[in-house]
């Protein structure tokens, strides 16, 4: 109970602040946050955004809190990230779950070999070979539709990027953000391809958010 009241108290102050033009916005990044859950300034189009919820972060926290959501804020990769039990998961099926996971997993070797200031680029190719290696149910490529609907979801929760639709062709480049870090939290690149070799064995659907 004191905790809401702080929350209240912080909220109210707050709001009071701040001009109508940011109250807009405010109100409008309150449901940006609710429906993505993940938040990053290393999409260029957002970086506005992230430093809108940074200046007023107590604000944001203390609203979400009062709903029994919890928001959270990596400085060191610019995310921010919505948890809750009442949100939807990202609901992955099993060829979602291997593409993310393969994604998750190219994303780690190439943190191997760039700066961390530079952007993760990745293509279809990539996402393909890894695919081919794990030979699961004899099957060599990953299907258009299966490799489209992942990537459009993945996208509109900000964990990867592209531009447009030529997912067939070997060179489509996918830029992937850190907040792919916060959704398959694994670092250990074993630990990565354990789970991958795992879906040999035929796992059901799942869904995830955070593992």
């Amino acid at each position: 109970m004191i905790q809401m009241i702080n929350n209240l108290n912080t909220l109210k102050q707050e709001y009071l602040k701040m001009p109508d033009r940011e109250i807009e916005t405010f109100q409008n990044l309150i449901g940006k946050l609710i429906n993505l859950n993940y938040l990053t300034a290393e999409k260029e189009e957002d970086k506005t955004n992230y430093y809108f919820i940074v200046s007023h972060l107590d604000c944001f926290k203390s609203y979400f809190e009062l709903g029994g959501m919890e928001l959270i804020h990596y400085p060191n990769t610019k995310t921010i990230i919505l948890k809750s039990n009442h949100i939807q998961k990202l609901s992955l099926n099993k060829i979602s779950s291997i593409i993310i996971l393969i994604i998750r997993l190219l994303y780690q070797e190439k943190l191997h070999d760039t700066s961390l200031t530079r952007e993760i680029f990745i293509t279809t190719k990539d996402i393909q070979e890894k695919y081919e290696q794990l030979n699961i149910n004899g099957e060599e490529r990953i299907k258009k539709t299966d490799l489209e609907e992942t990537l459009k979801l993945l996208k509109k929760h900000n964990i990867i990027n592209y531009k447009g639709t030529d997912y067939l062709f070997d060179d489509f480049l996918i830029t992937i953000y850190s907040t792919i870090k916060y959704v398959i939290d694994i670092d250990n690149l074993e630990q990565i391809q354990n789970k991958l070799n795992s879906y040999k064995g035929g796992e059901e659907d799942e869904e995830t958010n955070e593992d």
